[in-house]
């Protein structure tokens, strides 16, 4: 089947969904007859739909301005482009889904290279619908929920159980695993029976668990669309990959580094980390870089007070903060431009959501819409990028569409292809670095652009006391050449920004210093546009003892 026959399948009923004129305008996409059939996507009379994905005002909420209950992040308007594709696969590192999820179910896909094609089929995908998962081995096919009923595997059906080993009556992931698991790594990536995904807490190829039914992040992501169930995830054409890293939502910096590397070998394109997590590594840094092809998106400031945050190389991640309206009074709408108190400070992009994570799920399905725009959509004749994407690329893509997400903009900029900005990483100063202004040394700022460059690059450099909103003033500005060196180095004064150093002020941010660094690209009428931020602190604390602070391998500072 090809990939339009894969999306009218996935609309079913509603073939207007989402197969729809890119140019319509948000009106017209704001009509029932546009929407998903999923009924937790349309807002009810309360104002509970899915309007984090919305890029209109509900009418619910039409009596508060739009700016101040905020728009949502435009997904809607990116699905009239692209629903996504099976081939981009979004890892899922958290405690691990439950196996039957009726939302999730066909959304896992299996690995080929342990498992023989269904019912001696030729080939793996059985229905020809571009993904191997469940569905290959019962008569279900588009939005239909694999029951026992609809098992056609003659293996499965000559069992007692029929293939539902967990008894939830639907075929699911753990079923196939239970059941055909051998014992060998027949793929040789060092993986034994890895059918679907690894649990990194246990180290066995099982990664679903019994945690209580509820929506995550993952389901703001890929939860199946158009199904009459559930909600729909922002990239319903991807599939997952589920990787156990936690236990109760707190996960271990090595489980996470060994779950990244392994995304990035089974080819995930996007890495969604929404387990909190302690502890210094510097191999999660090292995990990172090497999964070059894996934008690793994390929630900025989680849980504040839980554990020790895991410091992430934060120009190569994808940082995402909440933001949006009360849920339960709209007559209480956070400005949309303003974090959530529980989502930190300097996140790369905010997205709509509060603490529930919906905003980090909707960032990482949003991700998963920009790479198959990269790779290409066939339905609307438009070709794939020359040279594949880098994660680096992508999260460049995402974070020039913000500072709120703006699912459409990514979009419309990776197919225009002429808008893409050029990916920078800030080496040095490290993130919430302590400087000691009494001894007058300078912070050395240093940036380099990893990726090789088409056209010359011009930079600017500011600086600013506080976190919310500084003033910046000019420190330097620059201009990177095609054939020139392709680093940033400028020194920073550490005196002059903030308050008294030597005072005894707790306020949060009072010795905070916001570096912000602009790359834009010279070429075309409409240049492309990278903001990157690095949050330091410039204070001298009388009560440390001499030699400290000390900043630890992995950006820490004790």
């Amino acid at each position: 089947m090809s990939i339009l026959g894969l999306a009218i399948a996935l609309v079913g009923a509603n073939p207007d969904w989402p197969l729809s004129d890119p140019g319509l305008p948000p009106a017209t996409l704001a009509t029932p007859a546009r929407w998903p059939d999923d009924p937790g996507y349309p807002p009810g009379p309360e104002c509970r739909g899915q309007w984090g994905l919305f890029s209109f005002t509900p009418a619910c909420a039409a009596a508060v301005a739009e700016p101040e209950t905020g728009l949502g992040a435009r997904v809607d308007r990116a699905w009239l482009w692209t629903i996504g594709r099976p081939e981009v696969v979004i890892a899922t590192l958290d405690d691990g889904p439950r196996p039957g999820d009726r939302d999730l179910i066909t959304q896992w896909r299996l690995n080929r290279g342990e498992l023989a094609p269904p019912m001696g089929a030729a080939d793996h995908d059985v229905n020809q619908d571009g993904s191997f998962d469940v569905l290959d081995y019962t008569a279900a096919t588009g939005t239909e929920t694999p029951t026992v009923e609809r098992i056609r595997d003659p293996e499965l059906l000559g069992r007692a159980d029929r293939g539902d080993t967990n008894a939830n009556g639907v075929l699911d992931p753990q079923d196939i695993l239970r059941i055909y698991a051998n014992g060998e790594d027949d793929d040789g990536n060092g993986f034994v029976d890895d059918v679907c995904g690894w649990d990194f807490v246990d180290d066995d190829p099982d990664p679903f668990s019994d945690r209580p039914p509820g929506v995550g992040p993952v389901h703001w992501a890929i939860a199946r669309a158009n199904d009459g169930i559930g909600m729909a995830g922002a990239c319903p054409g991807c599939r997952g990959l589920p990787l156990r890293v936690s236990e109760n939502d707190v996960s271990d910096a090595a489980a996470l580094a060994l779950a990244v590397l392994y995304a990035g070998d089974r080819g995930a394109r996007v890495a969604l980390v929404s387990a909190s997590a302690w502890g210094v590594r510097p191999e999660l840094h090292a995990a990172v870089e090497a999964a070059d092809g894996t934008l690793v998106v994390v929630g900025r400031g989680r849980r504040p007070g839980r554990t020790v945050p895991v410091v992430w190389p934060s120009d190569r991640v994808l940082e995402v903060g909440s933001v949006g309206p009360d849920n339960l009074d709209f007559a209480r709408a956070r400005r949309f431009d303003a974090a959530d108190p529980c989502s930190g400070v300097a996140a790369a992009v905010t997205a709509p959501g509060l603490c529930d994570d919906a905003g980090l799920g909707i960032a990482a399905g949003t991700a998963g819409l920009v790479w198959t725009a990269a790779a290409g959509i066939p339905e609307r004749s438009i070709a794939p990028w020359p040279t594949p994407p880098t994660a680096l690329t992508i999260r460049a893509l995402l974070v020039a569409a913000g500072p709120v997400l703006d699912a459409r903009a990514a979009l419309d900029a990776t197919l225009e292809r002429r808008r893409v900005p050029t990916p920078a990483v800030i080496e040095s100063p490290d993130d919430g670095a302590v400087f000691d202004p009494s001894r007058a040394a300078p912070i050395r700022f240093r940036a380099r652009f990893p990726n090789p460059r088409s056209e010359p690059i011009t930079w600017r450099l500011e600086a600013g006391a506080g976190l919310d909103d500084p003033s910046y003033v000019l420190v330097d500005t620059g201009r990177v050449e095609i054939d020139g060196p392709p680093n940033i180095a400028v020194d920073v004064p550490s005196i002059g920004w903030t308050r008294d150093p030597t005072a005894a002020v707790r306020t949060s941010g009072a010795f905070a210093l916001t570096i912000r660094l602009t790359v834009r690209s010279t070429a075309g009428d409409e240049p492309a546009m990278l903001q990157l931020h690095r949050v330091v602190h410039v204070h001298r604390d009388s009560s440390l003892l001499p030699a400290f602070p000390v900043q630890l391998p992995a950006g820490v500072t004790g």
